[in-house]
């Protein structure tokens, strides 16, 4: 078993497969796929604890195996929005 403490402004997420992924419209060659994560980990300090969910921009962000899960590295600055979900 291990504890995670992230350092400086690194944020741990997991993609959420269940949900939809959203369209980019914009230039360059970036990819356009965008797609709501779920934090998993984060500073203390940081407005984004555990279970929030969040909107990244556009973009390639790579992701690595912990403990057989797939996890991704971003910064503050990486989120664009946090998601609620909604009952209809």
């Amino acid at each position: 078993m291990y504890q995670i403490q992230m350092t400086d402004e690194n944020i741990l997420v997991q993609k959420v497969e269940a949900k939809a992924e959203t369209q980019f419209e914009m230039g360059g060659d970036a990819d356009k796929r965008g797609a709501v994560y779920c934090v998993k980990h984060s500073p203390e300090e940081s407005p984004y604890k555990a279970d929030t969910l969040v909107l990244l921009k556009p973009g390639q962000y790579p992701g690595f195996y912990f403990e057989n899960e797939i996890y991704t590295v971003i910064e503050e600055t990486d989120i664009i929005a946090t998601v609620m979900e909604t009952k209809e």
